[in-house]
């Protein structure tokens, strides 16, 4: 990986409130709130997701889908979906 992940964290912390997709090909948006990553899903209670466990998921990656991150890795779709776009980690890196 030759993204350092405060400029990963940064894009994401830039691009909240824009479209992401799941795995599945499920629309999503976040919003980042006192260094949480916070996946707005409808009808659902939102998950806080600290800056730390992103970082977590972040040494993890490249993975083929979300089911690859380890078991202690919260929201695995949305993290997926959201390492997996081109705004947050270039594709080169991948």
């Amino acid at each position: 990986m030759t993204e350092d992940f405060d400029l990963v964290w940064k894009r994401i912390c830039d691009n909240q409130g824009n479209k992401f997709l799941t795995i599945r090909k499920e629309s999503f948006e976040y919003k980042i709130e006192d260094e949480c990553f916070i996946p707005l899903r409808p009808n659902k209670t939102p998950h806080n997701i600290t800056k730390q466990h992103v970082l977590e998921a972040y040494k993890q990656w490249p993975v083929k889908g979300p089911v690859s991150f380890s078991d202690n890795i919260m929201a695995p779709s949305y993290l997926w979906g959201v390492f997996n776009d081109n705004l947050i980690i270039s594709r080169e890196d991948k």
